[in-house]
Formats: C-alpha cells, structure tokens, sequence
C-alpha cells in the first residue's frame, strides 16, 4: 500500500485527491519531515513550494529518491529545482485524484536517480518572465502525461531544452532521451537512422542497426525540425505512430515499441503552403508549447547574459565578470533576431575578448554586444 507524507500541506488539502485506504501523514515544515523520515518510509513525499523552501527541499530530496514539488505556480526556477533533486513531478496545486495516481505509479517504479540523466550542466531553462511563465506551465502539464508534444519556435529559442525538460520531469526521465534533426540527413539515410535497417538490407550494411526509434524504447524521442521531412517519410512516420510499432529497413518483422514522440519546428506546418500532412501533424500536436523569440521576453535578458557569462567564464578558467549598467542598456535595446543562442554567442565572445584586455569600464563587452 502506498505511503505518503505531505510538508508544508494539510490534509483537508489532500483528501479529496487520495484514493481510498492511503496513508497520509502532513507535517508543517521540513524538520518535521526529516524527523518523519527517520522513522517511517514513504512511498511519496510530497513538497509544497514556496511553504518549503528550495534549500529544505533539497535536505528531504537527500534521504528519498521520491519526491514531488505542489507549487501554485509552475516558474523557471520550479522547473530547475525539479530537475535537480528529480523530483517525480511538478503539480500545479490543487492536487486531484488523477495527480495523486500518476505520483503513486510513478513511485512502484525503478529508483529515480537525484540527478538530471540528459542534457548539458547548462541546459537550464532560465527567465521569470511571464512569457516564460507560461511556458514553464505547459512544461509541467506535458510532464505530467504521455501525449504527444509539438514545441514551436524560431531558430535558437530552446526548443530542445524544453524538450529536455519534459522529459526529465516525466515518468520516463530514467530512460533514453534520443534526439534526430530530420534535416540533417537525406532521405534514404534519415529513414535507417529512425527505424533500423537489417543486414544487408543496402550495399555497406554489414550489420543489423537499431534505429532511434528503438533506441528511444521507453524513453522519449525528439525529432527535431520536424517540419523538414520528406513526405514519404510523414507516410512512414505517420504509420508508426498509428501502430506503435516499427519495421526496419530490409526486414519483414515487426517491432513494438514504447516511446514518446516529441517534436520541434520553427515552421508554420499548418500553413495554407505547406506541404506537412494534416493527419501527422494532428497526431504530434496534442499539445503545443510555442516557445516565444526573445524580443517578446527581453525582462529575461540579463538573468540570461549573467547566466552565459558565468558559464563562459568558467570554461574559460576566469573569475567572475562584472557588466556595466550601460552594457545592460544596449542589450535589452537589441532586437536579438538569432534569440538566445545569439546572446550565448555574444556572452562568450565578450568573456573571450576580456582575456584580452580587462577594462573596469567594461568597453570590451559594449564592442562585443553591439551587433
């Protein structure tokens, strides 16, 4: 029988959400969760944010692998606390019935590691705009199911790491994360590489290749510029998603396969010109997180710049590195047509150049973010 122990919550807060015959015990704060801990194994250990801080969150993630996060609004920083402690999931309160079942399947699973399985040390979405806000929100409700997502955006605004952080928030995050550009590869290559190929199946085939659809088998797959597949491929693809299952390339078998499929754009594919089939695009499209271009969320620009900063600084061996007010000016005045991946870029031309020439002034980072 599942276990649970609520911090920071109450339990007329909770009743309604448990199913029948579960334990529950609330306490107030994190010393009296720790003291619980010492003496009682819970199957759930639910966290309510800001009542219990990151840090005291973090001090009860250290003695249970299971631990969920209720805030009341999902933020950047929520998200990040998440991924650090992995957390089972980010609930937005209040906690329904249906939450409280997907927290309990989640917790007979296997251990869940205490620290992020995928991604870069910098792959931290970063902002408390409420543009990202909002996107934060979507984040923590697609983590929360296993339909499929289509994350939409210009070039450079993090489509990947929202993708990276849904599934570091979900029920998956101790399997694969795949990831494949469709355009990155011709067609004949592109199609081995999703599904596999048997030996033999073409001249160079010396051996039989899972593709990352296997690969991805219980995990998440991101099939990045989505938009850019060839349209037999969308046949192909659409066939897959329909059947949940794959043959590879020069095979007859079939394959099942568990895997949830996350996809990526900067295109409109429900244009009146395109040429992405409606029936695949419905299916990828349950629900679509559009990540917005940086100029729509300029309040997160030095949180940003700070953060690029300080990781180029880093890498670099160097201490930390002062910007000057007017530095600070003359990056939110910019338009940033290549969004973040322009500022990372900005950020560690600037932190190079100071190499260079170190000024109090800071006029190497006003040369370098001029552009």
């Amino acid at each position: 029988m599942t276990r649970i122990l609520a911090a920071g919550m109450t339990r007329p807060a909770l009743e309604s959400a448990l199913p029948d015959d579960v334990p529950l015990r609330c306490v107030a704060d994190a010393d009296a969760a720790l003291e619980a801990l010492a003496s009682w194994t819970p199957d759930v250990v639910l966290c309510a944010v800001p009542e219990i801080s990151p840090e005291d969150v973090e001090r009860i993630a250290a003695r249970t692998a299971k631990v969920s996060l209720v805030v009341d609004e999902v933020s950047a920083v929520v998200l990040a606390l998440a991924r650090k402690i992995g957390a089972l999931s980010v609930v937005k309160a209040p906690v329904y019935r249906q939450d409280m079942r997907r927290l309990i399947a989640a917790s007979s699973g296997a251990p869940v590691p205490t620290t992020d399985p995928v991604g870069p040390p910098d792959g931290t979405l970063i902002g408390d705009s409420a543009a990202m806000g909002e996107v934060c929100g979507l984040i923590a409700l697609a983590s929360r199911s296993e339909m499929n997502v289509l994350i939409t955006g210009e070039t450079g605004t993090g489509k990947e790491l929202v993708a990276r952080a849904i599934h570091a928030l979900s029920a998956r995050r101790d399997r694969p994360f795949v990831g494949v550009s469709c355009a990155a590869l011709p067609e004949a290559l592109l199609e081995s590489e999703l599904f596999g190929h048997e030996r033999g199946a073409f001249t160079g085939a010396n051996a039989a290749h899972p593709g990352r659809f296997e690969r991805a088998h219980d995990g998440t797959l991101l099939l990045d510029e989505v938009g850019e597949l060839p349209d037999s491929m969308q046949v192909k693809l659409l066939r897959v998603l329909q059947e949940r299952q794959i043959e590879r390339l020069g095979g007859s078998k079939s394959i099942d396969i568990d895997v949830r499929v996350l996809a990526a754009t900067n295109a409109d594919l429900a244009a009146p010109t395109s040429r992405f089939r409606r029936d695949l695009l419905y299916r990828l499209n349950v629900l679509c997180i559009a990540v917005p271009p940086l100029r729509e969320h300029l309040d997160d620009v030095d949180m940003l710049w700070r953060h690029f900063v300080d990781l180029a600084a880093k890498s670099e061996g160097m201490t930390s590195i002062e910007t000057s007010p007017e530095v600070s000016h003359r990056l939110t005045a910019h338009h940033w047509p290549g969004n973040v991946r322009e500022l990372e870029n900005v950020a560690r031309h600037a932190v190079l150049l100071s190499r260079v020439s170190r000024s109090p002034s800071g006029s190497r980072f006003r040369s370098s973010s001029g552009s």
